[in-house]
């Protein structure tokens, strides 16, 4: 009997210890592992694309309901982005060359380009056109399977996406600012420009995605790859009516498959940034805090995966 209790105490005490820690645990920003903004950004969205995929197969095991279906519905935010950045990436590969140049860019793991068959984009400079800071760029892919919003497949011939670059220096916020526009005529038009900044040593990166078609709907996401292998995101989608934003907001806290994910529709209120982690703590990030049930016009969802187990917090509705 002895032994049973010393062992039975031995086996808390560890739990407890590994509750404390897991609770103590310190964000501490670290350089990028990959050598540039392009290979950063792939291995930084194929780890999300991982996470995200784990937590909707464990979804998909149990049967459906309305936390599933809000967390389906709700990370689709966050994939429109994705593909969005993914396809100025290589804009950081080619640089601001003085001559022509064409990087090749395929097998990415984009979201609404179907991988059904290899699709391969062709990004060159156009040869006459940099003038002063200012470079034009363009991407062709002879055939691009989109994923339309029907969820149907739809094969766009020769899509052509055409950028400009501009970059400047943020006295803010000390770095430099890459200001993209893309166009598209084609049977998905669409016109967008990014505010891309990020800081090589602290792993942090800022994107802003302003819709130029229709300028009231917007995105921004912040990520940082932090040590001991964390990865943590903050999304915000920002939409305006009567000419007054309101926001929705998603964070990302995970390590390889286990992790957290927060959804939450703020009203007016602006979310705060997580440049420089503060008031981010592993503890609270991701979760629902006392301070959030302070507004009942809010609704807020939080998912925790553990070991292929979800567990789901929530306040109000976001449906």
């Amino acid at each position: 009997m002895k032994k049973i209790a010393l062992i039975m105490c031995a086996l808390f005490c560890l739990s407890v210890f590994t509750a404390c820690g897991e609770n103590n645990i310190v964000f501490t920003t670290q350089k990028f592992k990959e050598s540039n903004i392009f290979n950063e950004y792939l291995n930084i969205s194929s780890k999300y694309n991982d996470f995200i995929s784990n937590f909707e197969q464990a979804y998909a095991n149990s049967i459906e309901t309305t936390e599933g279906s809000v967390f389906t519905s709700s990370t689709m935010s966050y994939k429109i982005m994705q593909d969005l950045i993914l396809l100025t990436m290589p804009i950081f590969e080619i640089g601001q060359p003085v001559s022509n140049q064409v990087v090749y860019y395929q097998n990415i793991n984009f979201n609404y380009f179907s991988s059904q068959s290899p699709i391969c984009f062709k990004y060159f400079v156009n040869s006459g056109n940099q003038a002063g800071a200012k470079y034009t760029y363009r991407a062709e892919c002879e055939n691009a399977v989109w994923i339309g919003n029907d969820n149907e497949n739809e094969i766009i011939e020769n899509l052509t996406i055409d950028y400009t670059l501009e970059v400047d220096f943020n006295d803010n916020t000390s770095l430099k600012e890459y200001t993209i526009t893309t166009s598209c005529e084609q049977a998905y038009e669409f016109s967008n420009t990014y505010v891309i900044s990020f800081d090589e040593k602290t792993s942090y990166i800022f994107v802003e995605v302003k819709n130029s078609v229709d300028e009231m709907s917007n995105m921004q996401i912040e990520y940082y790859s932090l040590s001991d292998d964390y990865q943590i995101s903050r999304i915000v989608n920002y939409q305006y009516t009567d000419f007054a934003p309101t926001y929705n907001l998603i964070d990302f806290m995970f390590k390889d498959y286990n992790g957290r994910v927060k959804f939450s529709y703020e009203g007016t209120t602006r979310p705060a940034q997580i440049k420089g982690l503060k008031n981010v703590t592993y503890s609270d990030f991701a979760k629902i805090v006392e301070s959030d049930k302070q507004n009942n016009t809010r609704a807020k969802y939080s998912y925790e995966i553990l070991q292929g187990r979800i567990s789901v917090d929530k306040f109000g509705s976001l449906i």
